[in-house]
């Protein structure tokens, strides 16, 4: 490009050049990016979500991006008036209202693109019956279950036909909210009982023992699917509840799992294609269980955690993604997309 200058005043030469440079300096000049990093909200996972937020706006670089921050449970009017000044939402939320495809469609009604899973696909891995149906369809292999919705009348019979013992979910709640496991038949409808008031649907599936794999996925920039390095969950109590995802004082969690190399494989394999099958979006992170050799798919996060003890964060790490080179590839493949 050529630029006349026509002021009588500046020299030839030099300072022609001096101001050349300087013109094509602030045009080439990255811009900014606004982001609107959403944290809260008003599920039963608001604390867990908080943290993620101060976790991501700490690691994202301030002179690539300007951060606004917006609490869904408060903030959703704010956002509104500020929509066209915002670049990209970051969706740091968990639970209900977060990981639903409820935020998701607000979002795209305000035409702001955003980091994670579209609507539908946040909507279908959020309800561990309907993403059950959809990995067997796909060939994964579940445990034995059986769904409940409220109202509905208890056949302790047929419950108990799975055996001893049951874990007992509520359909659309994340981080283990919610969960019972039943020994025996002489607690079985008092936790059914509980759990149908935290949700309208429940899943009763047969607690199966055996070693706890989570592997996330990655969308690259391309479009390529990259399954990270397996995260082996090892709780020193009886099971991987809500205070030990949190408390690394009560769970190891070893990456890369102590499995074989086959079964690494394997795993990532299966998480690649519980994420194709629901039709993730950006990042997610499946959890199963193996015995003898043989996996069972249990579910997958679209917006896994992301405070500083979260999993995908470690198994990132592993792979050679800093926590702030993860946060950004997010950023990077929703605007792709």
């Amino acid at each position: 490009m050529k630029l006349k200058l026509q002021n009588p005043r500046l020299k030839p030469g030099r300072s022609h050049l001096l101001i050349y440079l300087q013109l094509t300096h602030f045009f080439m000049l990255p811009q900014k990016l606004t982001i609107a990093l959403l944290s809260g909200g008003n599920s039963s996972e608001r604390k867990i979500s908080l943290a993620s937020g101060i976790a991501v706006e700490q690691a994202l670089d301030k002179k690539k991006f300007i951060i606004k921050k917006y609490d869904p449970a408060k903030d959703l009017p704010r956002l509104v008036l500020d929509c066209k000044k915002i670049d990209i939402a970051f969706l740091a939320l968990h639970g209900s209202g977060g990981e639903d495809g409820v935020i998701q469609g607000f979002l795209e009604s305000l035409n702001i693109p955003y980091t994670g899973s579209g609507v539908r696909s946040s909507a279908l891995a959020m309800d561990k019956i309907l993403s059950r149906q959809i990995y067997q369809n796909a060939g994964l292999n579940i445990a034995p279950a059986q769904t409940l919705k409220r109202g509905e009348k208890i056949n302790l019979t047929q419950l108990k036909k799975l055996g001893f013992p049951l874990i007992i979910k509520p359909a659309t709640e994340g981080s283990s909210i919610g969960i019972e496991i039943v020994q025996s038949s002489a607690t079985l409808q008092h936790a059914l009982k509980k759990v149908l008031l935290l949700s309208e649907k429940i899943l009763i599936e047969k607690f199966l023992k055996g070693v706890e794999i989570t592997v996330g996925v990655l969308e690259k920039s391309n479009k390529k699917l990259i399954a990270l390095p397996p995260v082996e969950i090892v709780p020193k109590r009886k099971f991987f509840d809500l205070q030990a995802k949190y408390d690394p004082k009560l769970c190891d969690e070893i990456c890369p799992a102590r499995l074989s190399k086959q079964l690494i494989a394997q795993a990532q394999e299966l998480a690649l294609k519980a994420h194709e099958a629901l039709d993730c979006r950006g990042v997610s992170r499946t959890d199963m269980i193996l015995i003898k050799n043989k996996f069972f798919l249990l579910e997958t996060n679209t917006l896994p955690g992301l405070t500083k003890n979260s999993l995908l964060p470690k198994a990132a790490q592993v792979y050679g993604l800093s926590f702030s080179e993860l946060c950004e590839q997010l950023i990077k493949t929703a605007l792709d997309n």
